[in-house]
């Protein structure tokens, strides 16, 4: 297999890259899931990350003081990653909530079902609200608005930049 010499020209950059979408992948609502094995997280968030560096124009991040320096950049790309992943999660689990909640007031607040992935037991119409909205989700191609944000995330907040 032969390795563009693009990508070792630039090898720092596309590790700020492949840290972002990695940090994207580990919360969001449908990638993040504990059921999907983290061989093909770390796969498709290294094919992401090469398909990003080659269509968005990645700056050169120049040279470091130090190693804690480049630390300090890997960190805070993959936050940004975290927080794009966060916020989808987070209205899906919001709708989450909502199902137990209403599991509470029609009496089924004793009635709970074992999740085989997360191996706890969990309630039936938040299940049921969590499941729908997942399909919701992607009925709607919310994956594909993840994916198309993050990368519209690389021109608002370029890698190597300050926040």
């Amino acid at each position: 297999m032969t390795i563009p010499l693009d990508i070792l020209n630039i090898w720092d950059s596309f590790l700020l890259v492949f840290i972002r979408v990695t940090g994207l992948f580990v919360v969001s609502p449908v990638f993040g899931r504990q059921n999907i094995p983290a061989y093909y997280k770390i796969g498709f968030s290294f094919f992401t990350a090469v398909i990003l560096s080659y269509s968005i124009p990645v700056p050169d991040t120049g040279a470091y003081n130090s190693i804690f320096a480049f630390f300090l950049l890997v960190a805070k790309e993959f936050m940004i990653g975290l927080i794009l992943g966060y916020i989808s999660y987070l209205i899906i689990t919001a709708i989450y909530l909502a199902g137990q909640m209403i599991d509470m007031h029609i009496g089924f607040g004793m009635v709970n079902g074992l999740d085989p992935v997360s191996n706890i037991q969990i309630p039936v119409t938040a299940d049921l609200y969590f499941i729908l909205t997942l399909l919701i989700f992607l009925a709607i191609d919310g994956h594909h608005l993840l994916i198309y944000t993050l990368s519209e995330s690389f021109s608002r907040l370029p890698v190597g930049s300050t926040i």
